[in-house]
C-alpha cells in the first residue's frame, strides 16, 4: 500500500490524515529514554546516592521526603533536591501508599479478651483509668500516614510500631452488661 492509499483508507475511517503525516509516522524511528541522570549530583555519584536511598527505604518506608534529603546529605555530603528524590523514587518502582494497618487482634483470641475482663469485672475491676472502643488504632500526635513501597501489600503493616499509638479493646458493652446485671453504676 502507498501513503496515499493509506490516507484514503484512514479517511473512510474517519482519520484526516495526509500522505506525508503517514510517511513520517511510518518512518519515524523509536527512541531510546535517555537515562536518568540529575544535574544536582555528580553522576559519578548517582548510583551511590540511588543504592542508599534504596536502603533508606528499605529501613523505613514511611521516611519523608526532608528526612531522606537530610540522611543523603550526611551520609554522603551531596546536598540534593525534592524533584531528584522523586525521580531516584520513581526509578526504584517505588510508589506512594496510605499506610494501613492490620488488625493486631485475631478472631479467636477476643473471646479470651472477653472472658478476661468478665473474670476482672466479677473480682470488682471497674477499668476507670482505661478507654474503651471499637478495636481501632488512636494515633496521638503527627505519625506517618503514607509510606514508599513497590507494592500495595507490603504498605499494610502488622502492629502498631509507635509508642502513641494505643490498641483499644471493644469491651465497654460487655462492661456495661456485667455492672448492669450486678446492680452497680456504670461509670461514664
Amino acid at each position: 500500500m502507498t501513503y496515499k492509499q493509506i490516507a484514503e483508507e484512514m479517511k473512510k475511517r474517519m482519520f484526516r490524515i495526509s500522505p506525508s503525516s503517514v510517511r513520517r509516522f511510518l518512518l519515524r524511528k523509536p527512541r531510546k529514554k535517555k537515562d536518568y541522570s540529575p544535574r544536582s549530583i555528580p553522576r559519578h555519584l548517582h548510583e551511590g546516592v540511588k543504592a542508599l536511598v534504596d536502603g533508606l527505604y528499605e529501613q523505613c518506608n514511611t521516611q519523608t521526603t526532608q528526612q531522606i534529603i537530610e540522611s543523603v546529605e550526611h551520609k554522603m555530603g551531596v546536598k540534593i533536591k525534592k524533584d531528584v528524590i522523586a525521580n531516584i523514587r520513581a526509578e526504584l518502582g517505588l510508589y506512594q501508599y496510605r499506610v494501613r494497618y492490620g488488625h493486631a487482634v485475631r478472631i479467636v483470641n477476643r473471646l479470651l479478651r472477653i472472658i478476661y475482663v468478665e473474670k476482672k469485672l466479677e473480682a470488682g475491676e471497674h477499668f476507670l483509668i482505661h478507654s474503651f472502643s471499637d478495636e481501632s488504632y488512636f494515633v496521638l500526635g503527627r505519625e506517618s500516614s503514607h509510606c514508599f513501597v513497590r507494592s500495595r501489600a507490603a504498605a499494610i503493616k502488622q502492629a502498631p510500631k509507635h509508642a502513641a499509638k494505643k490498641l483499644i479493646a471493644r469491651i465497654q458493652k460487655k462492661m456495661k452488661q456485667v455492672l448492669e446485671k450486678r446492680g452497680e453504676p456504670c461509670p461514664d
